[in-house]
């Protein structure tokens, strides 16, 4: 089975998901995708839980008071520092420097001048996803922002992406990083989606790879998911959907392309 490479960086690595509710985010995720669960006590007297899948890590949990559940995905990088001043640089903001998750890595949260947050992660023990592409884990990422030139130019000049448009659209696109290849896609939120984005109507969503995206939008509605966006095949990417849990995360599913 394929498994996180720790020196592919600028690219994705894992994901958390920031939620009010640990419990019903478990028996949703768990529901959905089959994945196992591991809860951990922190040192603060908190909790955090660690979905795994075929024994390999796939996702975080941990408890957020502030609103509706959130995923919140993980760039590798290799120097956070340098990674920042280019952050600065491009007019993007530094939410949180340097945040030491022990002997695990070092983390930094920062966002684009349109407001789309992403964390950074300077892995030490922890590389992160234990497994990538294959059914039932994250394996993609959607930008979702309404003024892509702007996105675009910010993640080109931050993280060394290229991004590439499908003949003369410019509301999709896809990034590419010159050594690890397509990275994401990007497009612009439809009408009905941004009532449920909000104001910034932009942010980073991740996607875990099903074996039948119509099928798994049917199991998830049994289980209390709304769909945001309904399946539909995306170029040089595959048939993606985008769904909202129980608790108000927004996160897609898809299925790749056929080789």
């Amino acid at each position: 089975m394929p498994t996180n490479k720790a020196d592919q960086f600028s690219t994705f690595c894992w994901n958390q998901l920031a939620t009010p509710n640990l419990d019903e985010a478990i028996v949703f995720y768990t529901a959905l995708f089959g994945w196992d669960v591991i809860e951990e006590d922190l040192a603060d007297g908190g909790t955090t839980v660690r979905l795994s899948h075929h024994g390999e890590f796939v996702a975080g949990v941990h408890l957020f008071h502030g609103g509706d559940a959130r995923w919140e995905p993980f760039l590798l990088v290799d120097n956070i520092p340098d990674v920042l001043v280019r952050v600065s640089e491009h007019l993007g903001q530094v939410l949180e420097a340097d945040v030491s998750a022990g002997a695990h890595g070092t983390l930094a949260t920062i966002s684009s001048p349109s407001g789309t947050q992403v964390c950074l992660w300077k892995a030490g023990l922890f590389p992160g996803q234990g497994l990538i592409n294959e059914n039932n884990v994250p394996t993609w990422h959607t930008l979702l922002a309404s003024n892509l030139a702007v996105e675009h130019a910010f993640w080109a000049n931050v993280m060394g992406w290229e991004n590439v448009h499908e003949g003369s659209d410019t509301e999709q696109g896809i990034f590419q990083h010159p050594s690890n290849g397509n990275i994401a896609n990007s497009r612009t939120p439809q009408e009905e989606m941004k009532p449920t984005l909000g104001e910034l109507d932009c942010r980073w969503v991740p996607h875990i790879q099903v074996s039948d995206c119509d099928q798994t939008i049917e199991a998830a509605k049994t289980i209390g998911a709304k769909v945001l966006l309904e399946a539909e095949d995306v170029p040089n990417v595959g048939r993606q959907a985008f769904l909202i849990d129980p608790l108000g995360g927004v996160f897609g599913i898809y299925t790749p392309n056929v080789i």
